[in-house]
């Protein structure tokens, strides 16, 4: 398990070298992104993984690809503290990128489009229990499934096999699996500290889904409140299904906003619901990897943190681009 206090050390190290606000704002005002990857490449934390890119000849995919390589870095470079075994807790973070990774070979065979995944990921397949290859080589649910037959996840995809395949059905059992093998994996450690951070995150993935159920699809409560399989964290279910049944999306989101969590993000600083989620997520992860006294628990709060930062400048990237002011791309920044 990550018990050692020098993983815990390294990742308040690394935590201080993330960008600042002020950092994102000067990003937000540069016409190009040519101009993002040169000032990037000032920048100690990614000097290096954008060291070999010319700043004169910039695509933007590449740029991105790169910036989110350096989640994977800096799991590695704090893996070297962990000592392996099959059940140690680092596992948390292998298994939620296979099954996002199944995720995408799922909808990429629905949409019969090309699989194409980021060659970065490869870095992961040494601790992974799937094959990559074997996995984006599969062109039908079919083939998917008797490849997956023969890792842990063969016995919840049965209905691959079925000729019209349900895919919102389909990643609620991978997120319940995910959730079962998540509870294994925090035993022995200080698991409330711990689950606190899961916990919360899955509360507020929740909460994004059913507002996106109501505003944008228009499903009934009856049909939102089957389909509600998060762990309580600070909204009980009872108060869950009320808010469902007697709230539409806006009403939803302002009681949400006038619950406990907003003790994290303030009410007046809200744009959008995903955005707010996200200052929610950050600031929770921030005082955690500041205080929590589990190891365990500090790799779990920066590993949020990194993949906050990463979509903060990938958020900026996109928004240089399609020539968006620097005031609007500042409205999307998690901070």
């Amino acid at each position: 398990m990550a018990s050692d206090i020098a993983m815990a050390v390294k990742a308040r190290s690394l935590f201080s070298k993330h960008l600042t606000v002020e950092e994102f704002r000067m990003m937000s005002q540069f016409k190009t992104v040519s101009e993002i990857a040169a000032y990037l490449q000032t920048k100690p934390r990614y000097h290096d993984v954008l060291a070999q890119m010319d700043k004169q000849d910039v695509h933007r995919e590449e740029l991105e690809k790169q910036i989110r390589r350096m989640g994977i870095n800096d799991f590695l470079k704090l893996m070297r503290y962990v000592k392996e075994s099959d059940d140690s807790f680092f596992n948390y973070y292998i298994k939620r990128r296979e099954i996002e990774l199944i995720l995408y070979v799922l909808h990429a065979i629905r949409s019969q489009s090309k699989h194409q995944v980021d060659t970065y990921i490869n870095l992961l397949e040494q601790y992974m229990e799937i094959s990559i290859e074997k996995l984006i080589n599969t062109t039908s649910y079919k083939e998917l499934q008797d490849y997956l037959v023969t890792t842990s996840y063969g016995h919840l995809l049965d209905n691959l096999y079925e000729n019209d395949v349900d895919l919102a059905e389909t990643e609620d059992k991978l997120n319940e699996y995910y959730r079962i093998v998540l509870k294994k994996l925090v035993q022995g450690s200080n698991h409330i500290e711990l689950l606190s951070i899961f916990n919360m995150d899955d509360e507020l993935k929740t909460i994004a889904h059913i507002y996106r159920l109501k505003k944008y699809y228009k499903v009934s409560a009856e049909d939102i409140i089957p389909r509600l399989r998060y762990i309580p964290f600070y909204i009980p279910k009872h108060q869950m299904k009320y808010w469902v049944e007697t709230y539409d999306a806006e009403e939803f989101i302002v009681a949400f906003r006038n619950s406990t969590y907003s003790r994290y993000a303030s009410k007046e600083d809200f744009v959008t619901v995903e955005t707010y989620l996200n200052s929610v997520r950050y600031h929770f992860a921030k005082h955690q990897l500041r205080f929590a006294k589990d190891t365990n628990t500090v790799l779990a709060s920066y590993m949020m943190l990194v993949h906050l930062e990463i979509d903060n400048i990938i958020d900026i990237i996109e928004g240089v681009r399609y020539q968006i002011s620097p005031d609007s791309i500042m409205n999307l920044i998690t901070q």
